[in-house]
């Protein structure tokens, strides 16, 4: 950037290439090769795509590779290049114009070639080792598959690309900001739709480095669930969502928007779950239960149901044993990929000591804990948006967290939630226990625990005390002056996606995440009125009619006279909300005459 040269005039910025080569200059900058002025400043998307964009402009050649900064490549793999610029299937270029009556069809052109990974850090603790195996999965198995059947896109992997053919359309990166979050995939989805073809080789691939620490593979899970919420409203998935033939419509569909759709069923089935196990287990403490074992398998089973009138709820009883059952087996399928993957190249004793290996350190765990971010990250995008990149630095996580910190990070979006579902987990134990349903109390404890059990040197006794002293300050921090490390300061940056962000007040510190419009009237009162409010009649519900017969039998021996659950519900909800609004009040008036006198006597009073 050069400053303007008169008054009034806009400072001049280009775009300039230099490498460690170049001549320094007397004031300590490099003197660059070239330069190219641009329009106005660049920045508009998250620093990788506009970085593509404005350095593209210096590329020589006919074809790219796109490396991420977090790769590395190895000497062997270079005599390969050869063999992968062959995969573009140009060595005999038609003679005749494309455009000429006499031109000959012609197939596709490759527009790019991707490759696998080698994940380097997969040695490098628990996390590591899960984060390279779900790459491993992802970056050689699935795109094996879905290059065959022409649903593979751009991922920002080695991949090499049609120099010619992509920046004449649409180029190889977007740049908005917020919509082009996960910037790659759009230039997949250019080629995609403009008739270009992407393959996928097996013989090259690169090294790469990934998350290590629990907060930054969580960071990397909501961009990537963020900016599938931000996909999902883009014109590229409408287009092909209207025009894509069935089969490559549903190849695409579970290779991309599918898999996060999954996410948001399982979520959501294990909710629906627990309401119905509620309601098996209020039936079963309220209304009169059959006795002995019914053999269901006779026609006149009725008959001999005792005592008379009673409800037979072994058939439930059944039902959530074979339902955990399935959602066990699933569980299980679910690390089929990555065994099957060791076992085709590492052999039977490594692919059986790698999955011993994560079982044993929990990782099931961290993997419920990964489904409810992605779940989270894309309901919360899709009703507020808000998709922003997250710098997760790709460092050893060797430092501790404190547990301030780690609330504040997950509370709203897995800690709230596996306090709900334990809540009606905990009932249902207490009044209709089966042994299946131990598997639940396993998954959503991981809700709550995850955070804490992957955190360094957790349960080392003296930094556990000093934790619980910081998390006391935490709460009490920021009622006097203003305190951004607050409980306080975290419920209005929660508050921020439904109130908006407005202006910055005098001596107010700018928050963290940046501008933040107001979300839609609508999405807010779906979110946060209508769902809540089904949720506490579906909860009401089960509560009055629990409390049923204890009425009955009050209104038999008060002359038909009992309390009203409804009521005293209501009572219950009201008293917290007016209580505070009473003391509230109270402390207002206090202050308006005691707040002068103190700030005569204390100066710093106040302050």
């Amino acid at each position: 950037e050069i400053p303007a040269a008169e008054e009034g005039e806009l400072p001049r910025i280009y775009s300039c290439l230099i490498d460690g080569h170049s001549e320094v200059g007397p004031d300590g900058r490099r003197k660059p090769y070239y330069r190219i002025q641009l329009p106005g400043n660049p920045i508009l998307g998250d620093g990788k795509s506009d970085n593509q964009n404005h350095s593209i402009v210096f590329t020589r050649g006919e074809y790219l590779q796109l490396i991420d900064a977090n790769q590395d490549n190895y000497l062997e793999e270079c005599v390969k290049i050869r063999n992968i610029l062959g995969e573009f299937e140009e060595y005999n270029p038609p003679t005749v114009s494309p455009y000429s009556p006499a031109a000959e069809p012609q197939p596709s052109p490759v527009a790019i070639v991707g490759a696998r990974e080698y994940i380097f850090s997969e040695n490098v603790g628990i996390l590591g080792d899960v984060a390279a195996g779900k790459e491993a999965t992802f970056g050689t198995l699935t795109q094996r598959i879905m290059a065959e059947i022409g649903a593979r896109l751009h991922y920002g992997h080695p991949d090499f690309v049609n120099f010619i053919y992509m920046t004449t359309r649409g180029g190889i990166s977007k740049a908005q900001k917020g919509l082009h979050l996960n910037e790659d995939i759009y230039a997949g989805m250019n080629s995609f739709t403009r008739g270009g073809r992407i393959k996928h080789t097996e013989y090259f691939q690169c090294g790469k480095g990934r998350d290590l620490g629990f907060c930054s593979t969580l960071n990397f899970i909501t961009k990537i669930g963020t900016g599938m919420g931000e996909q999902m409203l883009s014109r590229e998935y409408y287009w092909l969502g209207t025009q894509l033939p069935m089969d490559r419509f549903l190849t695409f569909y579970y290779a991309h928007p599918g898999f996060h759709i999954n996410n948001i069923m399982i979520m959501s089935s294990v909710q629906l779950f627990m309401i119905c196990i509620m309601f098996i287990a209020t039936m079963n403490s309220t209304v009169t239960i059959c006795e002995g074992d019914v053999d269901m398998t006779n026609p006149n089973y009725a008959q001999y149901l005792t005592p008379d009138g009673c409800f037979l709820i072994k058939p439930l009883g059944d039902w959530i044993n074979r339902t955990t059952l399935a959602i066990l087996l699933v569980l299980l399928i679910a690390f089929l990929p990555l065994f099957l993957q060791m076992l085709t190249e590492q052999g039977f004793a490594r692919a059986i000591s790698r999955l011993g290996k994560q079982f044993l350190s929990l990782s099931p765990l961290y993997e419920v804990q990964v489904t409810q971010v992605y779940f989270n990250s894309l309901m919360t995008n899709m009703a507020y948006g808000g998709a922003r990149y997250i710098g997760t630095g790709r460092g050893f996580a060797t430092s501790r967290l404190s547990f301030s910190t780690l609330f504040s990070r997950f509370s709203d979006s897995s800690i709230y939630f596996g306090i709900r579902l334990m809540t009606l987990l905990t009932f249902f134990s207490a009044a209709y226990w089966k042994w299946p349903v131990l598997y639940f109390w396993i998954s959503i404890a991981a809700l709550l625990i995850t955070p804490f059990l992957y955190n360094p040197h957790q349960f080392v006794l003296t930094d556990f005390i000093l934790d619980y002293r910081d998390w006391l300050r935490w709460l009490g921090a920021g009622n006097s002056s203003s305190n951004t490390n607050s409980w306080i300061s975290h419920c209005r940056l929660t508050r921020i996606r439904i109130t908006g962000y407005k202006r910055k007040r005098l001596g107010e510190r700018t928050p963290t995440t940046g501008f933040i419009s107001r979300a839609h009237k609508a999405n807010i009162f779906f979110t946060e009125i209508l769902l809540p409010l089904i949720m506490a009649i579906i909860m009401l519900v089960a509560y009055m009619f629990l409390h049923s017969v204890s009425n009955v039998e009050e209104a038999s021996n008060n002359n038909g006279e009992a309390n009203s659950t409804l009521i005293r519900i209501i009572i219950i909800s009201v008293i917290p909300i007016v209580v505070n609004l009473a003391v509230t009040i109270a402390f207002f008036f206090v202050s308006l005459g005691l707040g002068p006198c103190c700030a005569m006597c204390l100066p710093q009073f106040g302050k």
